[in-house]
């Protein structure tokens, strides 16, 4: 590559034999050195000081290479406003060029393509540097493509090397605990922004936030040294922790699963499970602060049985209702296999009968739903119960009674009776066995 300059003046910054050195133009020379002019000493003076010495100006050359051993100084031709320095060319083709002005008023160093468009920019003023741009305003600031391939687009790490460990990093860092915090800002200007990066007043926790210049300022999301996750808050205390909003509809509070496909078998799934049955339980809870609770789940040591629970934490503590996997229901301590109601009908059991149900009183409790006592007319002479129907307890069981004052012996009763297991049913003040004599 071949080398063109608009330098008019390139020398060794320094000439230890002389004060002053005096350099004319070509012009200025042409012109004392015309046929039948008498150049004059001084006039050989201007024309040696207005070239180079490879001797005093410290430049050599060996093997075809030249090199300055001393620092050179260059100044720009005043007429020049983008003050170009050095221009490159391959043959007669300019391919890149130096200057100090980019065609602002900011003075620097830079450098630009055949097109004159800058590539690289350093600020003198405070050393800022300007990738495709000459008005950086950070130490260091990179315009963008219209490339949307990442790598073509702004910063592209790359490491080339195949191999283990051998990473493409991009690395932030403050110097310590009471230094600022090394974050990542996106900025869409006069529309939206966000930041994320470590809070260093904050335990170090990872933090995204919806500014551009602050983690803590309206934060959305935290992953703490422990790997649980705020989303809302910035002191997860689960390894998720969701706050959730103001807003009375679910599908805008808290967790909210949404499958947009109208399709067969697209299903939103909440998932939870336990490693084995040697594990935990899968429930969910739910929880007024101070107040109360209650649970949902699987409880894992008792075949796998769905459970409720009126605390937030224990599926077994006064379980309330209980389903196996035979599709029974419990309620309270009634077993899964018992049905909790029975309805049971005694035909034809004749008059004036005291009949065992065999309803245990520790189990049960029974009532008369339903009665049918035959063809019979009623008795008119004295007086006496006019009718008695009613299931009472003897003993250790229930019993039923039913007669009618009547003539002659046409009744024959038939009775339709409801029994009750006790585990969810009430007795009257606990003296069900009072109520009848």
């Amino acid at each position: 590559m071949s080398t063109k300059s608009s330098i008019f003046l390139l020398r060794n910054a320094k000439q230890p034999r002389r004060k002053t050195m005096t350099q004319r133009n070509r012009e200025h020379l042409y012109s004392k050195f015309e046929q039948g002019a008498k150049p004059s000493e001084q006039d050989f003076r201007d024309l040696i000081d207005s070239t180079l010495n490879f001797q005093d100006d410290q430049i050599k050359r060996k093997d075809q290479e030249l090199k300055v051993a001393a620092p050179l100084r260059v100044t720009t031709n005043p007429d020049d406003t983008k003050e170009t320095l050095l221009k490159f060319y391959a043959g007669e083709e300019n391919t890149w060029s130096i200057n100090q002005k980019p065609g602002e008023d900011k003075v620097g160093f830079n450098i630009s393509d055949a097109k004159g468009v800058s590539r690289l920019f350093i600020e003198s003023e405070d050393g800022n540097v300007g990738i495709g741009t000459t008005k950086p305003s950070a130490p260091l600031q990179v315009k963008a493509t219209k490339e949307t391939d990442p790598h073509k687009n702004g910063l592209y790490i790359y490491n080339p090397s195949n191999e283990e460990n051998q990473h493409a990093i991009l690395g932030l860092q403050v110097a310590g605990k009471k230094g600022g915090n090394p974050f990542i800002s996106w900025d869409v200007k006069d529309d939206g922004t966000w930041s994320m990066g470590i809070d260093n007043q904050d335990g170090n926790k990872l933090k995204i936030a919806p500014t551009w210049k602050d983690l803590n300022n309206s934060t959305l999301m935290t992953f703490d040294g422990q790997g649980r996750v705020g989303i809302g808050t910035t002191e997860p205390s689960a390894p998720l922790q969701v706050k959730a909003t103001e807003k009375t509809d679910p599908h805008e509070n808290g967790l909210y699963i949404y499958n947009p496909t109208n399709k067969e078998n697209q299903h939103a799934i909440l998932g939870l499970r336990v490693a084995s049955e040697q594990g935990g339980n899968p429930f969910i809870s739910w929880d007024v602060k101070g107040k109360s609770g209650w649970s949902m789940g699987i409880d894992n040591k008792d075949e796998n049985k769905l459970k409720i629970a009126p605390n937030w934490k224990d599926l077994n503590d006064h379980t309330l209702m209980t389903f196996d996997g035979k599709g029974h229901v419990a309620i309270g301590k009634l077993e899964l296999h018992e049905k909790p109601i029975e309805f049971s009908k005694y035909d034809n059991i004749g008059d004036n009968i005291n009949i065992n149900t065999h309803y245990k009183t520790d189990t049960w409790i029974c009532g008369i739903v339903g009665f049918h006592s035959g063809s019979s007319d009623i008795q008119e002479d004295g007086s006496g119960d006019i009718i008695k129907v009613y299931a009472y307890p003897n003993g250790n069981d229930w019993y039923i009674k039913a007669d009618f004052r009547s003539e002659g012996s046409g009744e024959n009763w038939t009775i339709w009776l409801m029994a009750i297991r006790k585990n969810i049913a009430k007795e009257k003040n606990g003296k069900l066995a009072n109520l009848y004599k």
